[in-house]
């Protein structure tokens, strides 16, 4: 008996770390002319694995101390003249915006070509096959840590006038006010993961 094999078959083992997965093209596999009662087969295995890790790490570290006093002001021991003291305000006021960083991926993968596959003109008898398998994994991971400490401190102070012993006059003392305003925003890390 006269047998004649004709076979070609691919094996391959893809690595993607982020991206897009372009087409491969295999080898044809043909099976043909083999003779009477023969077996032949052909393997096709096409194994794609897909690993994506994205790590964040965001710190956070605001230390305020805002200050501020008027007044403590004297005006005293005067005759015959009016006698005026007016202070100003004290103000406090802050605006902090931390905004951290973020993970974003697209994971594009297309299915791999295995060629073309032909079985024909065999022998009598013959049991002829082929296998094709794409075994496919995606691994994604995506972390994020974000640490925050804010410290704000605000003081003051205002008052502290005086007007002793005048004579004559008026005496008008006024006294500004203290005002202590602000935000603080943290905004940390996010994930964002596309796989079409």
């Amino acid at each position: 008996m006269h047998l004649i094999k004709k076979i070609s078959a691919a094996v391959i083992s893809g690595s993607l770390i982020i991206g897009s997965l372009a087409p491969v093209a295999f080898a044809d596999v043909t099976i043909t002319d083999n003779g009477n009662n023969s077996t032949n087969t052909s393997t096709i295995l096409i194994t794609q694995v897909t690993t994506l890790t994205q790590t964040n790490t965001s710190i956070f570290t605001n230390d305020l101390d805002l200050s501020g006093r008027t007044g403590n002001n004297t005006a005293s021991n005067n005759t015959g003249a009016d006698v005026t003291i007016d202070t100003g305000n004290v103000t406090n006021t802050h605006d902090i915006t931390n905004t951290g960083g973020g993970n974003s991926a697209t994971i594009t993968k297309t299915p791999p070509d295995p060629g073309s596959i032909v079985i024909s003109d065999n022998g009598n008898g013959s049991s002829n096959g082929s296998t094709y398998t794409n075994p496919d994994t995606t691994t994604a991971t995506q972390g994020n840590t974000c640490i925050k400490t804010n410290t704000v401190k605000k003081k003051g102070r205002t008052g502290r006038n005086r007007a002793r012993n005048n004579t004559g006059g008026t005496v008008d003392v006024t006294t500004g006010n203290v005002n202590n305003t602000g935000s603080t925003t943290n905004t940390c890390n996010s994930n964002t993961l596309t796989i079409p």
